[in-house]
């Protein structure tokens, strides 16, 4: 059964940031042919702290950096 696995960053109606780690796996016959895919998705803890506020930094910036660049126009 082959595999893959990534955490993937999504953001809730309220702004709160939530981090779910997805496994997907194939599943084959005994000859090899896909049957089925397989996926789990569980919560996971956030990135590391270091990593965590440089980028609700950067989020913030460009949200006001979008929002006074629609006024200009």
């Amino acid at each position: 059964m082959a595999s893959h696995s990534r955490c993937k960053r999504y953001v809730r109606k309220d702004g709160d940031i939530v981090w779910i780690k997805l496994a997907v796996a194939t599943v084959r016959d005994e000859s090899g042919k896909k049957l089925d895919y397989f996926v789990l998705a569980s919560r996971t803890s956030p990135r590391p702290d270091g990593l965590r506020r440089p980028l609700q930094e950067s989020e913030e910036k460009f949200r006001r950096l979008f929002d006074s660049a629609m006024t200009a126009s």
